[in-house]
């Protein structure tokens, strides 16, 4: 039960474009494998499951036979060999676009240098997740962020700094908590919880939520150089971009969380300021005011550039009247999070000082704006069909009641995903993992009964051993012989015939018998006759000669 002093509200996000809140933890090339348009992560414990003693050795040799980075790039190539075994025991699926399988493949285990020089690898950035069940999760301390910037800035409304004030500062002369009495902080009122995903790739908790993407830096204005080429921007010309998981654009309601106010009737001298003390629809206001003309100029100047994804930009355009709607009834607002957000998201109106990226040599540069985005894309070079990162969407309830059903924002944006291929690569992806695991499985019970038939064979010739101990020479002999005739019998040994090992050490054992006890000299012929029954007597006067040798064995008498 809700508390009396606190405004409870639930909070259902949709994310408007790709989202990277990172986690600060890197997926490693050697704990995926690419297959398809598919990238499946698993545990370390995995390959204990999938390789047998000799690939673990072999492992083990490879890990230790190689220095620096080569090490990752054997093991990176030794994993992808495998992959049918690792993809059985993965634990979720990433989206990976054909520019993201296209740089897998060409740096499969290879050293690949950029312009700069440094290491190309393929890690790819984790965004936040539940640690149980590893599905996407937007941080509180993410979403209650960005609300101060845009709470600050209402409060600042475009004035400039007084003085040198600094961030903190200023943010305790706005806010009106001065001599960093922090308990006078109103945010301290506002309590946001994480936002966890509600949707499920799969009922045995497998993840199929998230995708990858790589951003990419472009230039805002386009420029044209003397001899008619484009100017890129610094980091384009140096290639540099990132491997990101993100929350794909357009998941209608993906997230859900919920958001605490202080009601504004509970007084104490160690609250915030009553005028600090904001309801919901103070939030939802501020927000949308600061975010929203922020949203808009982006978009357009994005189409202006032919940079822009037409389907999510038409997409966009469709939902807009209803989220003009809601934002109105201060039911919803936009908000910006996570990484590459923007400089101006993050800065307040009139004191934005953004320290503009300049070749080496030239004086530090600042203005009031980036002159440069940073965009989600499927390839590296893309200069078409790019995505502004960290746009979303909240719609506040009370109570915890569900928001009404909104077909004019969930029927567009379904119809985005469907024509992405996003819910169809969920399908394929749990299929492709549930036949993986079906064939593994396979193997596992082959190889299992193989080691299982070993284990017996050694057993049994474990206790032949101590049973030969026990044996008397002559004893020892025949058990020999023995062995070499169940060989041919079994069909193991079929080269043995009346010239071969096994008829030699018969005609040895009828010239040694002849000396031995009763008991064994008996057992030898019958071990002779039962030999030369398998492979057949000698033709003529040799064949005769064997069998009065065994006859003499049984009389005790000595055959020359």
């Amino acid at each position: 039960m809700t508390p009396a002093f606190l405004d409870t509200f639930r909070l259902d996000i949709t994310p408007l474009s790709p989202v990277h809140i990172g986690s600060g933890e890197d997926l490693d090339p050697t704990a995926y494998v690419l297959d398809e348009n598919s990238i499946f992560e698993f545990s370390a414990g995995a390959l204990g499951q999938v390789l047998d003693s000799a690939e673990r050795k072999k492992l083990l040799n490879l890990v230790n036979g190689a220095t620096g980075e080569q090490v990752l790039a054997g093991i990176q190539k030794f994993v992808f060999d495998r992959k049918d075994g690792l993809i059985a025991h993965s634990v979720r699926a990433l989206h990976a676009t054909s520019g993201v399988k296209e740089l897998y493949e060409k740096r499969l285990g290879t050293v690949a240098q950029s312009e700069t020089g440094a290491i190309n690898k393929l890690e790819i950035a984790r965004h936040s997740s539940h640690p149980g069940t590893s599905t996407p999760v937007l941080p509180g301390s993410s979403l209650k962020g960005a609300i101060r910037t845009a709470l600050l800035n209402r409060e600042n409304r475009g004035r400039r700094l007084i003085g040198k004030e600094d961030s903190r500062k200023l943010q305790q002369r706005l806010l009106g908590y001065e001599n960093f009495k922090l308990e006078k902080d109103p945010m301290r009122l506002v309590h946001v919880a994480d936002a966890m995903c509600v949707m499920r790739g799969s009922a045995d908790g497998f993840a199929a939520e998230t995708a990858v993407a790589f951003a990419v830096n472009r230039k805002k204005r386009e420029q044209i150089r003397s001899d008619g080429e484009k100017v890129r921007s610094q980091a384009e010309r140096k290639g540099l971009y990132q491997i990101l998981e993100v929350v794909p654009a357009l998941n209608w309601r993906m997230f859900q969380g919920s958001i605490s106010i202080h009601a504004k009737n509970l007084q104490h001298d160690r609250l915030p300021r009553n005028e600090f003390r904001w309801t919901a629809d103070h939030l939802a206001t501020a927000c949308n005011e600061f975010y929203v003309p922020i949203f808009e100029r982006e978009l357009g100047e994005l189409r202006d550039r032919g940079l822009l994804n037409k389907q999510w930009s038409v997409a966009v355009s469709r939902i807009d009247p209803k989220l003009d709607e809601l934002r109105t009834a201060r039911r919803a607002f936009v908000l910006r999070v996570g990484r590459h957000s923007g400089a101006e998201s993050v800065t307040l109106d009139g004191v934005r000082n953004i320290r503009i990226t300049t070749p080496r040599g030239q004086p530090k540069r600042f203005e009031n704006e980036a002159t440069t985005w940073w965009l989600a894309s499927d390839h590296i070079d893309a200069n078409a069909n790019l995505l502004p990162f960290g746009w979303v969407l909240i719609e506040m309830t009370a109570d915890g009641r569900p928001p009404p059903a909104c077909l004019e924002i969930a029927t567009p944006m379904q119809e985005f995903r469907d024509r992405s291929g996003e819910p169809q690569w969920v399908d394929k992806a749990l299929r492709h993992r549930a036949e993986m695991l079906k064939q593994s499985e396979e193997r596992t019970a082959k190889r299992e009964a193989a080691e299982e038939r070993q284990r017996k064979k050694a057993e049994q010739e474990r206790r032949r051993q101590d049973e030969r101990a026990r044996l008397t020479d002559e004893e020892r002999r025949l058990d020999d012989l023995r062995h070499q005739l169940d060989a041919v019998e079994l069909g193991s040994n079929k080269s043995q015939g009346q010239g071969g090992l096994l008829a030699q050490n018969a005609v040895q054992l009828l010239k040694d018998a002849s000396n031995w006890p009763k008991a064994p000299r008996l057992q030898a012929a019958d071990l002779v006759e039962t030999i030369y029954r398998t492979i057949g007597y000698p033709k003529s006067k040799k064949g005769r000669e064997r069998k009065q040798q065994i006859a003499a064995l049984r009389e005790g008498t000595d055959v020359q």
